[in-house]
């Protein structure tokens, strides 16, 4: 790991260990938009393993597991470690860029709300593909990068560290899927979405709104605030 992911790493673990208390900002309709396509995947392929890059407290795990068979192991990662200590399966404090995992051993990979955290993106993705198995899914819901508030916060440098100090990077979906691509990961599916939150502010409100009108699919990409891509690993016989 080069020294700026270490940098990212020490910094970000203080700016998210303020959330000891738990981060759990979903509520259960949200989960249940989150998790749709991802269930619908697994009924035919029900994973051996799932890990959670970046799970805090576990909420996204936790709404997962209940679609699951209860066997099935759960592996938490966070740097984090007093947010981690809440996760209800089993935990792993370590970074994305280097988790402590041997090869190909895991079924399905979720990044929930954590891969724009994780810059350079290239080195967490890399990671994935080490630790994915051949054939394997692996899930991110992101930010979207084309929603014109995503974007005039993040190229508002100044304004946007005064809500957040942590390494936070925009993902484009379109650029994802390209490099997940190269990687022989396949996008199987890229969805738009808003998500409602618990607590919604007055900028959420207005965007709850604004998502119920019945917007065109071409223009979704610039109205949903969040998208959802699942990829597939190839196998070693191809796809």
């Amino acid at each position: 790991m080069n020294s700026g992911a270490m940098a990212y790493s020490a910094k970000d673990r203080q700016y998210f260990n303020q959330y000891a208390d738990g981060y759990s900002p979903y509520t259960l309709a949200d989960l249940e938009l989150l998790l749709a396509d991802l269930v619908t995947l697994l009924s035919s392929q029900p994973p051996r393993w799932v890990c959670e890059v970046g799970s805090a407290d576990g909420q996204f795990s936790a709404a997962l597991a209940q679609h699951l068979p209860s066997h099935i192991p759960f592996l938490g990662v966070d740097i984090a470690e007093r947010v981690l200590q809440r996760y209800p399966f089993h935990k792993l404090c370590g970074n994305a860029f280097q988790m402590p995992l041997p090869d190909a051993v895991v079924d399905l990979m979720c990044y929930a709300a954590s891969l724009h955290h994780l810059a350079p993106f290239t080195m967490a993705l890399m990671e994935l593909h080490r630790v994915l198995a051949p054939g394997g899914l692996v899930y991110f819901l992101e930010p979207n990068f084309f929603h014109p508030q995503r974007r005039f916060f993040m190229t508002n440098n100044r304004l946007y560290r005064m809500y957040r100090q942590a390494n936070d990077v925009p993902v484009n979906p379109r650029e994802l899927g390209a490099a997940l691509t190269r990687l022989g990961i396949d996008v199987v599916q890229l969805r738009y979405i808003n998500i409602h939150f618990k607590s919604p502010g007055l900028l959420q409100t207005v965007q709850n709104v604004v998502s119920q009108w019945p917007w065109p699919v071409k223009l979704r990409p610039y109205v949903m605030p969040w998208f959802v891509l699942i990829g597939k690993k190839h196998t070693a016989h191809g796809r």
